[in-house]
């Protein structure tokens, strides 16, 4: 989501820290679809307050893990934390026509990235789009400049992961209005996090990335931020084609045609910024150390800031499914009702009952839920991939 990688594409010299002459074109542009489609997502479903603010906790502390590690992949979530605050400065204040409508919109983007990269981590590259792979794999190996991984992870969550995220939203409103004109409206807050993506991606990532500065002309900043203009717009077209599609077949052509071409840009990126000639790790390494003491820090006050949850009853840990033996385990320190479930090769749910047991296959939206839970065990249940879904938590386990 944010501008300054995308700029690295252009050829010439890029992204001085001040943000580019603003034309917003695609809001030119009319929406194509018109049909009110319900939401296929469960996250966030009164788009409260609460859903941000564990957005923003959940980036800082990924934050804090990649600083503790001197990790390549801290840009991007670093600069998507930082759009993210920009985010919460605009909400609320009539900028979004359909306020609810953003907020059920970051959450959910988010916990796309979240899922990508906790299955990466989990060794599950099989449930990592390619896109993704690409840009995590450029990362652990160190094999890119800063604005390698920050174009990658842009590629890979707005490319990629965007126009799933738009169709299973919606892409009309239950009143028959488009939901354009709001992602058209993120554009124009986007060009205002410019300079301060910028200055920040240079501080505390890659300080090579001051060399892509071309002082006294606005050309350059104007012409990478039509660049992500124009991803966006392409990705509002690519969800249209989601919701058209008609039959299974149809949609599977779509979303292999929004994977070939994520995979196809991450490709470019990949070797376009692989380090060679004037760019060596040397500055970036440096910063090494400063990032550890950070992280510590961030890691000391997101502590203190649960302990303070806690004792005043607001308490938002996170919950934990775990898989051991035949066994599920899940535990909250917040209490709250989850439905656990497994799909079934036919596309439906068989839910986990109150007695632990797996209850027959129904429609998934018919949920069984587990109320109030701090723990619970299930009893024995067959091999396979559990997911366990709450008001604001999505989590998995595989029993083997």
């Amino acid at each position: 989501m944010t501008l300054l990688a995308l700029g690295a594409l252009v050829p010439a010299q890029i992204a001085a820290a001040e943000d580019p002459p603003f034309v917003n074109w695609p809001a030119l542009l009319p929406a194509l679809a018109h049909s009110f489609t319900p939401s296929t997502f469960e996250l966030c479903p009164d788009a409260g307050p609460a859903c941000v603010d564990h957005t923003l906790k959940e980036l800082r502390a990924r934050i804090a893990d990649h600083d503790a590690t001197c990790s390549d992949n801290a840009l991007f979530a670093r600069n998507y934390r930082l759009v993210t605050d920009f985010y919460v400065r605009f909400a609320g204040t009539g900028f979004f026509a359909d306020d609810a409508f953003v907020a059920r919109e970051d959450a959910i983007f988010a916990q796309l990235y979240f899922a990508a990269e906790d299955a990466w981590r989990a060794g599950r590259r099989d449930k990592v789009p390619e896109a993704w792979r690409i840009a995590f794999g450029a990362a652990d190996d160190k094999a890119v400049q800063g604005a390698g991984n920050l174009l990658l992870g842009i590629n890979a969550h707005v490319q990629r992961d965007q126009p799933y995220m738009l169709a299973g939203l919606g892409l009309v409103d239950p009143q028959g209005r488009s939901r354009k004109p709001d992602h058209d409206k993120f554009n124009e807050l986007l060009n205002t996090a410019y300079d301060d993506v910028f200055a920040q991606a240079i501080e505390w990532d890659d300080p090579d990335l001051a060399a892509y500065d071309a002082p006294g002309t606005q050309g350059d900043n104007l012409l990478a931020f039509q660049t992500i203009a124009g991803w966006r717009e392409g990705v509002w077209r690519n969800a249209e084609r989601l919701v058209a599609a008609r039959t299974d077949d149809e949609r599977r052509i779509v979303a292999e045609s929004i994977e070939r071409n994520a995979t196809m840009w991450a490709e470019r990126i990949r070797e376009t910024f692989r380090y060679g000639g004037p760019f060596t790790r040397a500055n970036r390494d440096a910063l090494c150390a400063k990032r550890a003491e950070r992280a510590a820090a961030e890691r000391a006050a997101l502590a203190a800031e649960n302990e303070r949850l806690e004792a005043s009853g607001q308490c938002r840990a996170r919950p934990l499914l775990r898989g051991r033996g035949r066994r599920l385990r899940l535990e909250s320190r917040c209490g709250g009702d989850f439905a656990i479930f497994r799909r079934t090769s036919d596309g439906r749910c068989r839910f986990v009952t109150r007695r632990g047991g797996l209850g027959a296959p129904r429609t998934c939206t018919r949920r069984t839920w587990l109320r109030d839970v701090h723990r619970f065990r299930t009893r024995p249940l067959p091999p396979g991939r559990y997911v366990a879904l709450s008001g604001l938590w999505r989590m998995s386990a595989r029993l083997r």
